[in-house]
């Protein structure tokens, strides 16, 4: 069921040169921020509290970048959906995927700090592998515990529950599949 210890050498991606300090360059970048793209994940003793986009609470990337700081000192979690544009070798990978999957995929990254995680237990609508490009973590997969070191991934089917902790700093890529279907939309229409 589970593909786990997969190296992602292996899969002939090399997907960041210098993964934090790519990270870094992407949570300052005025290009995710205007597209909305980046967001915080308040956890207290490790446990999830609240994630939002910050464009939610900063209405300018000056004032977004004057709290970075703050946000890093709290040992803040941090999302950037939309990473697939950050790198052609992220974005050559989604396309191999898709025709793997036969549906097309997006990346999001996660940065967080050694004892946090991202999320309590929960299910995904969508397949999705996690490649650990920095640090180790380790994934509570239905009852089962994986240990996911640097530059491994894991594939996790679509509706099963599962939850990372980060054993050190770590840096992590989700690649997750979208099902576009238009009896998904809730909408009238229109004659045109």
């Amino acid at each position: 069921m589970f593909e786990s210890g997969n190296n992602i050498e292996e899969l002939k991606y090399k997907f960041l040169e210098d993964p934090k300090k790519d990270f870094s360059m992407a949570l300052t970048s005025p290009d995710f921020f205007e597209r909305q793209n980046i967001y915080f994940i308040e956890t207290q003793n490790g446990q999830y509290i609240k994630d939002y986009c910050v464009n939610e609470k900063f209405h300018s990337f000056s004032d977004y970048y004057r709290e970075l700081e703050t946000a890093i000192k709290n040992k803040t979690t941090f999302k950037i959906e939309g990473f697939e544009y950050f790198n052609k070798n992220i974005f050559n990978f989604c396309n191999s995927l898709y025709t793997k999957f036969n549906k097309p995929v997006n990346c999001h990254a996660y940065f967080g700090y050694e004892g946090q995680g991202s999320f309590d237990l929960h299910t995904d609508p969508c397949e999705v592998i996690i490649a650990n490009v920095y640090g180790q973590k380790e994934l509570l997969v239905d009852d089962y515990t994986y240990h996911l070191p640097q530059n491994h991934c894991i594939y996790i089917p679509a509706d099963t529950q599962h939850k990372a902790k980060n054993v050190t700093d770590c840096l992590s890529l989700s690649f997750g599949t979208l099902d576009f279907d238009c009896n998904d939309f809730n909408a009238v229409g229109i004659d045109l």
